[in-house]
């Protein structure tokens, strides 16, 4: 079928409605848990639009109230089963009571959950002893209960209505079996504990998993019912650890400090019943996981570490800006910047850096640079070349450095060798290591983009010198240099990296590349390499060294 004739097959007809896209009347449905919260919200949802929908509950009183629900129009109802479903034999009980009302069923949520607290890791002290003391807080019990209702409950409840829900097409005669939705929870996802809920993470991540198999399995084996897992973020709702009730007059601003929450609101019935009624009526979507957070977990991506930060060595500016602008006239200096320690190190416990009871500061690396421009001019006296270095400083550090007559003895092109550059206060001394890495680029990049390849090869390198301990007593990387990106004559393929020859051990190479770098910037750099070995191997083919030959890793 052409994607012509897949529009024609729908032209002229009302298949594309939007009331027939999404129509669920005449269904039946379950709904565990289904008294309170977001299962209530699926059950009014699903009942304003003409499902018959059971919902079960330990708790009488909340499921008796909402039965009581009556649509606006069609058939749709709510009947309340009172069920516990933490067993088998609960879950065996509730399959018999619908099994001998309904003679199929076309949708099963798996919504019933439970929440029962978490270690207090931030009130711990934060050392191992700490940690360790609030994490066996914690009791097997607590652990086994979470993980039977959010799991194991799922799989039996799962299995007990799979007769009914294959029936909805064989009895039923509609065009496809019945479906499950697991509600998960994006906390099954997030690689944080969320402030130490590690049984409630663990067992809505294994939740999640769990869907991929029964979906898989019941796939493969022409079953036909298809299994999907609903990660819902901040709904108010009785599972959520979120404080709905002081907001404060600025709501938007309060959800995205406090929360971390991009869209800065929380979830409403509305945005979850689209979702799921979404889900429920797809029949071409099976083993999905289904996120509905407002952005949460795009915002709590992993943010660089310290280390992370300091191999990253270039600063980023859009071609063509005014900032891109400056930096063209700009003398690259070939090396790395590090900051030593000169002052006790801080507390233990203690989050941030600081010398002399203040906070430690840096200097950026557009502010080195042009320092360093200032100091390999010949025409400034280095008497002025000190007035400017000490008012700069004490406008970035906000004291004034120490004067040294000899501070300009070793500055870069000015000192022994021009090869280190020591400028020594109270707070932080910087010393230059040269590299001996140069870069050639495609013409065809932009400048920004020439600076990404060179940092990764800048950043390899600065690794490798800390793994063979080279860096010995560095602190942290203060700024980081642009080695020299030269543009020459356009390359076949990719950048290709032109450094002082170096060996490397596998297990050196191993080590630098473990240190820093990210699963993503593996990837990235895994990518590089295999280019950059394709353009090896073209140009050994032009020179006729022979086709076989392996290209060097």
């Amino acid at each position: 079928m052409s994607s012509l004739s897949l529009q024609q097959s729908v032209t002229g007809t009302d298949a594309l409605d939007v009331g027939k896209l999404y129509s669920v009347e005449g269904r039946v449905a379950v709904v565990t848990g289904g008294g309170t919260g977001l299962g209530l919200v699926t059950a009014t949802a699903l009942a304003e639009n003409g499902c018959r929908v059971y919902i079960t509950g330990r708790r009488l009183e909340p499921i008796t109230e909402a039965a009581k629900f009556k649509p606006r129009k069609g058939n749709g109802c709510i009947v309340a089963v009172q069920a516990d479903l933490s067993n088998k034999d609960g879950i065996l009980t509730l399959a018999r009571f619908v099994s001998e009302r309904e003679k199929f069923v076309n949708v099963l949520v798996n919504n019933h959950g439970v929440y029962m607290g978490r270690a207090e890791l931030n009130s711990a002290a934060q050392t191992a002893e700490g940690l360790s003391s609030a994490m066996l807080e914690e009791s097997f019990e607590t652990w086994g209960k979470v993980y039977d209702i959010h799991t194991t409950s799922v799989y039996f409840t799962t299995a007990a209505f799979l007769p009914l829900l294959a029936a909805s097409q064989s009895v039923g005669g509609y065009a496809e079996p019945g479906n499950v939705v697991n509600i998960a929870s994006l906390s099954g996802i997030t690689r944080t504990s969320q402030r130490g809920q590690f049984n409630y993470n663990a067992s809505k991540a294994a939740t999640i998993h769990l869907t991929l198999m029964q979906a898989t399995e019941f796939a493969r084996r022409g079953l036909g019912v298809r299994v999907n897992s609903l990660s819902p973020g901040y709904f108010p709702s009785g599972m959520s650890v979120a404080d709905f009730d002081n907001v404060g007059a600025d709501a938007a601003k309060h959800w995205r400090d406090e929360y971390r929450i991009p869209f800065g609101r929380v979830g409403t019935a509305i945005d979850y019943a689209q979702c799921i009624i979404s889900v429920i009526v797809n029949a071409y979507m099976t083993g999905s996981n289904i996120v509905i957070d407002g952005s949460w977990l795009a915002e709590m991506a992993p943010e660089p570490t310290e280390d992370q930060l300091s191999a990253d060595f270039f600063d980023e500016a859009e071609v063509g800006t005014e900032e891109a602008a400056e930096w063209e006239g700009e003398e690259i200096q070939d090396g790395v910047f590090v900051s030593l320690p000169t002052a006790p190190s801080p507390t233990a416990g203690s989050s941030k850096n600081y010398s002399n009871g203040r906070p430690r500061k840096t200097h950026s690396i557009k502010h080195l640079n042009r320092l360093l421009s200032r100091h390999r001019s010949p025409d400034i006296p280095e008497t002025e070349l000190e007035e400017k270095f000490v008012r700069e400083t004490q406008a970035d550090f906000g004291f004034a450095p120490p004067r040294s007559p000899s501070w300009a003895d070793t500055i870069p092109g000015r000192g022994p060798g021009g090869q280190a550059i020591n400028k020594t206060n109270s707070s932080v001394s910087l010393i230059h290591i040269p590299t001996g890495i140069r870069v050639q680029a495609q013409p065809t990049r932009s400048r920004a983009q020439n600076r990404v390849v060179a940092r990764q090869i800048l950043k390899e390198r600065l690794d490798l010198m800390r793994v063979r301990g080279e860096l010995e007593g560095v602190d942290s990387v203060l700024a980081g240099p642009r080695d020299e990106v030269k543009n020459v004559a356009a390359v076949d393929g990719d950048v290709v990296a032109e450094e002082t020859p170096v060996k490397v051990t596998r297990k050196e190479k191993l080590a630098v590349e473990a240190r820093t770098w990210s699963k993503a910037e593996l990837r990235w750099e895994k990518e590089r390499r295999r280019k950059a070995n394709r353009v090896k191997k073209v140009k050994r083919r032009a020179k006729g060294e022979g086709e076989g030959e392996e290209a060097d890793e």
